[in-house]
């Protein structure tokens, strides 16, 4: 899946020691979430790669290539560490890493701010200092960061949980886009650029343009904000409402 994100908001300061590094462009580039699910591994990275170089994406600026979950192994390491499906990922994370900054793109994964991800695999709570670092160690470029595991076992505030990750970051030294998943919840556009590069103002979006019907909630207020995914006319209505906090900076 491909994607361009379009310009989101401002907010209330709260928190982070020292300025936060915003990202001055959006980010622009392909997920592999929507395609592959958890079946993402190491051939399909490779391949899509170079199908960025080959069709000319790469150079219109579509620079980001980022494996959304699945790409974990169950249980972490001895040392405590993130580790990489080793089946599916036999050369390891900085090996292909390196494959893809040689073609001139930046590489990205995801982690979650719960005890696990969508995909039950380990998230990122309790860890976020170790796991940033390991993902500089890698070479990673970008973050995206869900909130799947956030809701089992977990009283503290999602801002809270973000803004964590947020300094760990920041803490690696490695300049990494910040990109935060919390489908629209508790109306990011009111408090997420203050730490992040990027933020969901809604549930997942589907490839189609037709009218999503009654069922879904069709405006950015909402308190479900579709968790089983709206059509791109109905994400558009949403980012329409609230056009008003756009502000390069911070993108949505």
């Amino acid at each position: 899946m491909l994607w361009f994100y379009a310009l989101a908001t401002v907010a209330p300061v709260f928190g982070l020691t020292g300025p936060f590094k915003r990202a001055q462009r959006p980010q622009m580039g392909w997920n592999s979430w929507n395609t592959f699910k958890l079946g993402i591994n190491q051939t399909i990275v490779e391949g899509t790669a170079q199908a960025l170089v080959d069709t000319g994406l790469r150079d219109a600026g579509y620079t980001y290539l980022v494996m959304d979950d699945g790409w974990q192994n169950l249980t972490r390491g001895p040392d405590g560490r993130q580790q990489a499906n080793a089946t599916r990922f036999p050369s390891g994370l900085k090996v292909l890493a390196d494959e893809v900054h040689e073609k001139g793109l930046k590489f990205g994964l995801y982690s979650d701010a719960g005890i696990f991800g969508c995909g039950f695999q380990p998230g990122s709570l309790g860890y976020e200092e170790l796991d940033a670092q390991t993902y500089a160690d890698w070479g990673m470029d970008y973050l995206k960061y869900d909130n799947c595991g956030g809701f089992y076992g977990n009283t503290r505030p999602v801002q809270e949980r973000f803004q964590i990750m947020s300094r760990a970051l920041k803490n690696t030294g490695r300049d990494i886009f910040y990109a935060v998943c919390q489908w629209g919840h508790q109306w990011p556009w009111y408090w997420a650029d203050q730490f992040t590069d990027s933020y969901r103002m809604s549930g997942d979006i589907h490839a189609k343009f037709r009218d999503d019907g009654n069922s879904v909630c069709k405006t950015a207020y909402c308190l479900n904000t579709g968790y089983a995914g709206v059509s791109v006319l109905t994400m558009i209505r949403k980012m329409r409402e609230i056009s008003g906090f756009q502000k390069k900076g911070s993108w949505e």
